[in-house]
Order: structure tokens, then sequence, then C-alpha cells
């Protein structure tokens, strides 16, 4: 019985393989991204800085920059309040999570002799497909 499953448990683990491998990649990139960019926000603030305090001495300088920085946090906070007052986007569905879905009804369907059996892998391809189809 479990050599009935064993491919699907293969493409189960292959999937979520597959998955973390990709959501590494990507963060690994925005994280490359993210440390450039403080890089360059580093180097214009200290330039801010040095210009104001050529225009209007060191405690201009200060209050500059202390006034791009209130800045940056009010706009911070309105966005993330923004962004909290909005409803929640719904999950994806995905093959693996349809497949488990499935898989409760299927080791129900199991005691049941042959026809159970039968039934199980149709409910498991059912919640594969159905989870495919909810990829796209």
């Amino acid at each position: 019985m479990m050599a009935l499953l064993a491919p699907l448990v293969a493409y189960v683990a292959d999937e979520a393989r597959g998955l973390v491998r990709r959501r590494a990649s990507i963060a690994a990139g925005y994280a490359v991204a993210g440390l450039g960019g403080l890089g360059l926000v580093i180097v214009g603030l200290v330039s801010l800085h040095r210009f104001a305090s050529g225009l209007w001495g060191p405690y201009g300088g200060d209050l500059t920059l202390a006034g791009v920085m209130v800045a940056v946090i009010l706009a911070g906070w309105l966005y993330a309040r923004a962004q909290a007052r909005k409803p929640a986007p719904e999950a994806a569905g995905g093959a693996m999570a349809a497949a488990a879905a499935a898989a409760p009804a299927a080791v129900g369907l199991m005691r049941g002799g042959r026809a159970g059996l039968a039934a199980a892998a149709i409910a498991i391809l059912a919640g594969v497909l159905a989870g495919r189809a909810a990829k796209k």
C-alpha cells in the first residue's frame, strides 16, 4: 500500500524542495538589493549633511538631516497604516496544499478494500489536479 503512495510522496517532496529553493533565491536577491540601497541611502545622507552644513553651519546640517528622518518616519508610518487597512489577500492553492487536503479523505477511503484504494487514488489525483488548476 505504501508503494502506491511513494510516487506521490516523492512528487510532493520535489515540489517542496523546488519551492524552498526558489524562495531562498528570491530572498537572497532582495537582500543584496536591500544592502545596496542601504549603502546608497547612507552616502546620500552624509552628502546632504555636508551640503547643508556648508550652507547653514553644523547645526543647520543636523536639523536638515533630522527633518529628512522625520519625513521618512512619517511616510513609513502612513504607508504601514494604509496597508493595515487593506484586506489580506487570499492564499494561492497549489498542488501540495490540495494533495494534503485530499490525503485524510484518501486514507479513510483506503480502508474499504480495492474499491477504497481506487477511490483514494482518485481523491489524491483530484487534489493534485485541483491544486495545479488553482496555481494558474
